[in-house]
């Protein structure tokens, strides 16, 4: 997926890892975990971070290897449903930071995609 090339529009949602807090304090940092894209075609592709799993809770790892496992496959069946559920999450580990209709506009989301790995 080329996001940047021809005049093709990519819907974006860029999740980030949220890590729950113990007794008030941050265990770890906020960082940029996901980002889903999808085409004009309603085609969606995933990207993650590629130190994801290093940067995680021990507690969260099961948990996020089963939706990056589930969700490419829910993708191919539902993609308009997981697409507007991931553009709406607000609690748990991971959570929406930002959406948009056009990743081309925002060039700081845009490069995650060269940096992040498919999924």
């Amino acid at each position: 997926m080329q996001p940047n090339g021809g005049s093709r529009l990519y819907q974006y949602c860029l999740l980030e890892y949220n890590p729950q807090t113990q007794g008030g304090s941050l265990l770890r940092a906020r960082f940029a975990f996901l980002l889903a894209l999808k085409d004009e075609r309603g085609n969606l592709d995933f990207r993650v971070h590629p130190q994801w799993s290093g940067l995680i809770r021990a507690e969260d790892s099961e948990y996020i290897e089963s939706l990056l496992t589930d969700w490419p496959i829910r993708a191919k069946f539902q993609p308009d449903d997981l697409f507007k559920q991931l553009c709406s999450l607000s609690v748990g580990p991971l959570q929406t930071k930002q959406t948009g209709q056009n990743i081309a506009d925002h060039p700081a989301v845009a490069e995650l995609i060269s940096t992040f790995e498919p999924v």
